[in-house]
Formats: C-alpha cells, structure tokens, sequence
C-alpha cells in the first residue's frame, strides 16, 4: 500500500469515529435550540470553555506527549501511560486546591465549579486513555470511541434536556459522563491497567515527556484565547443574547475543524513515520490537496449559510439572524485547518516552542482586536478578528517552518482563493441582487480552479508503490 492511500484509509477510519460522531452531534443543534434559550446557551458554552481551558493547564498537555512518545518504538509504553495517568492525577488534585480562587476568575458561571472539577477530570482522562490507544495503532477502536462517546453524550442529552428538564447543568454533565463512561470502556477493552507500573516511571522519561508537553500549555492557552476569547468579550460588551446568536453561527464553520481534525488524526501519525529523505515532497504534495479542500468546503459554506442557519434553528426562530456571522468565521476556520496542517512540522520535529511563539501572536492580535472592533462594529468585529488571528498565524508558521520542513504552500494560490472567498462574504452579507446566482457562479469557479490538485491526489491513490511524485 503507497503512503498516500494509507493516510487516505486512515482518514476514513477516523472520519467514521470523529466526523460522523460530531455530525451527529451537530444535527442535535435544533434540539438545544429548542429547550435552551441564547442566554442558556452563551452559558453553557462559556462553562465549557472555561473548562477546556483549564484542561492544558492542570494537566501540562501529558496527553499530546502521551500519543508521541508512544509512538517511539524504542520508549517504554508502561512509562509512558503511566506518566500521564501520574501527571492527571496530580493535576487534578492541583485543580481542587485552587478550585477557591477560581471563584473569583469564573464570574456568571461560578455556580457550577463543581461541574468544572469533574469536566476536567474526566476528560483529562479519557484523553489519556485515547491517545495512548492511538499511539499503539488501534486506529479502529479510536474512531469506535468517537461514536460510542457521541452516542452516549445524545443519550444523556435527551434525557437531562428533554425528559428531566435540567437545562445548563444537564448539558453539561451529558458530556461528563459520556467521557467517563469511554474512558472506564478503553481501560477494559485494551486492559490499560497492565500499563500502569509506577516503578517503569523514571526521571529521565518525565523530564523528557514533560519538556515536550509544558510549552504545549501556553500553546494551548494561546490558540485558546484565538478560538475563545471573542466569545467572552462579545459577552461582556454586548451581552449574552448576542453571544447565544455568536456561538451558534460557530457550529457551521466547526464542520470544516471537524474535518480538519479528521484529517490531523491521520496526517500525524503518517508525518512522524515518514522517511527523512521524502518527507518534504510528502508534506508539499498533501497540502497541496488539503488546502483545496479547505477552501472548496469553505466556498460551499458561505453560500448556503443562510440555509444552515435556518435547518440548525428552525425551532426557534431567535437564533437565525445569527447567519450574518458566519461568512467571515469560515473564512477564519480555513485558515485554521492550514495553520492546524503546518503545526505537524512542529509536531514531527518535536519543537513546540515553536507551535507557542506563533500561537502567542495570534492570540495577541485577537485580543487587541476584538477590543477595538467589538464596540464599533459589533459581533463581526469578532469575526473578523478571529479571521486576522489565524491568517497572521499561517503567515509566521510559513516562514517559520521552512526551517525544519521546507515544503511547498502554493502561497499564491492560497491567496487567490482567499480573494474569491472575500467577494463571496461581501456579496452575501451585503445581500446584492441576485446574490445566490453570483455565489453559485463563485463556487463553481474556485471548485474549477482546485480540480487540478484533486485530480493528482486521485491519481497518486491509484499508484502503486511509494515512489517519489512530483507536482505535475
């Protein structure tokens, strides 16, 4: 098998457990629609975040270090689980010590600390328990994992939401226990417990697990910050309702993450096992698809956003205006999925310093942005914000990672179908006549315009064997 169809099998084995799972989840929107308000669901995501912030932090990242040190055939696997399920139970004992002082960072959501406390736990240690198994190669069961916690997570929905009436706190906990039940179904299923032997743990391979995973947090934090904080302040400056309307018009764009993490779950594992010598053609030759596809599915998005608004809320009409701030946000989610694909350079090279000085500068310029936009342009000005953000940094990590992997980004295609995109956010949000025709019109002339590299991917499909291809 060549490597371009393993990374394709692959990708299909985690598109069945990671895509489709949250699709599935997606097609639940009309349902929160329904039983939460805009003011209950700004809530509930801002206590989401705050919880997937916290996460990194009390946690150090250990499962990021998890899945790549085990996947070193020369590192002890026992050390290496072991260490991370060390690491998470520390972190969490950290985590209930300064539960108090978190108080005071959590207002309007700090009644539900305790719901944080478990989020973080749980899912520190599904994560653990999930990245190892990856490591190991059971990519099957990693993509069975995401359906069975998907399922899960809607069962508990329906039954808090809609049979028990809990609301904010049923959200939630759906989450929390879809998560722990996973985990307890991982540990059995692969008999994890054979790898916790505390006495496999060293010092040499904490230090070395630990130096890898710890500038991880501030990466986190950082690409947290560029992914999260527009929500907080679109909160604080102009009130919940508007950012109910905000983190709804964020779950179309989120299709585009969600196949961006599909495709990530497999190019890392393709990206570190690839020969030093090929590995510049590798990474030239699939970004050269990838940001095709990208910038397909983003065209497709702009010009049906006012219809995936209304099939996503249909239940209750307040949160349809919210297709306004879409456009720009999938503009600003493409850029994600590239700088996302470039940060494997990083990953494979083991240099996540790197991955954090390029993450701060977007998260500087968010913040710097957001305050200055928000107040004079309203919720767009978060858009675009975002948008600016994940541009600079794929912009910083083009030149950036050149150093290690000097592949080819097709720069000025990349930037070509940024512009077709931009005419396409102005002509549907400034809705000109006729506006669905010029948007078809669009799309189909940037989907004509990428043919080429999805043809000689196909092409590359069909090849036998792993020889070396150029560009055509």
């Amino acid at each position: 098998m060549n490597k371009y169809r393993r990374l394709l099998n692959n990708t299909i084995v985690f598109a069945i457990g990671t895509f489709a799972s949250k699709l599935l989840v997606l097609l639940l929107t009309p349902f929160y629609a329904e039983i939460l308000s805009p003011e209950q669901y700004s809530i509930a995501d801002l206590v989401q975040q705050t919880s997937n912030l916290l996460l990194p932090i009390f946690t150090v990242s250990v499962a990021n270090a998890v899945m790549r040190f085990g996947m070193d055939k020369e590192e002890d696997k026992a050390g290496v689980f072991s260490t991370g399920f060390l690491t998470v139970a520390v972190g969490f004992v950290a985590l209930v010590v300064c539960s108090p002082a978190l108080l005071l960072l959590t207002g309007g959501i700090d009644d539900y600390i305790h719901i944080i406390l478990v989020y973080v736990l749980s899912s520190a240690m599904h994560s653990v328990c999930l990245q190892f198994v990856r490591s190991q190669g059971h990519v099957k069961l990693f993509a069975f994992d995401g359906i069975l916690n998907t399922l899960l997570t809607i069962f508990f929905n329906v039954l808090f939401l809609k049979y028990m009436s809990m609301h904010i706190t049923g959200y939630l906990i759906s989450t929390v226990l879809a998560d722990g039940l996973c985990c307890g179904f991982l540990f059995l299923r692969c008999k994890l417990w054979r790898f916790i032997k505390l006495k496999r743990v060293t010092k040499e391979l904490v230090r070395n697990m630990l130096r890898y995973s710890i500038p991880l947090i501030p990466t986190t934090i950082l690409w947290w910050i560029t992914n999260v904080m527009d929500r907080y302040m679109v909160k604080y400056i102009l009130g919940d309702f508007e950012n109910g309307l905000y983190v709804m018009a964020y779950k179309i764009p989120t299709v585009l993450v969600l196949v961006s993490m599909v495709f990530a779950d497999a190019w890392q594992m393709s990206a570190v096992s690839e020969d030093k010598r090929t590995r510049c053609d590798f990474f030239g030759n699939v970004f050269y698809s990838f940001q095709s596809i990208a910038f397909i599915g983003a065209s497709g998005l702009i010009m049906l956003s006012q219809l995936a608004m209304y099939l996503l809320t249909y239940t209750n009409a307040e949160y349809f205006a919210g297709w306004r701030y879409m456009p720009i946000l999938i503009v600003a989610t493409a850029y994600n999925c590239l700088a996302t694909f470039q940060s494997t350079v990083y990953i494979v090279e083991k240099k996540s310093v790197n991955s954090m000085w390029t993450s701060m500068a977007g998260a500087v310029l968010n913040i710097v942005l957001n305050a200055l936009l928000i107040p004079t342009v309203g919720v767009n000005g978060a858009a675009t914000a975002t948008f600016a953000s994940y541009f600079l940094v794929f912009i910083l990590r083009y030149f950036n990672t050149r150093r290690f992997i000097p592949f080819n980004t097709h720069l000025p295609r990349v930037f070509i179908n940024t512009a077709i995109l931009g005419v396409q956010c102005a002509v549907i949000l400034m809705q000109v006549p006729y506006w669905f025709v010029i948007e078809a019109v669009l799309f189909a002339g940037l989907t004509a315009y990428n043919f080429k590299p999805l043809l000689i991917s196909v092409k590359r499909l069909l090849k036998k064997g792993d020889k070396k291809q150029s560009e055509g």
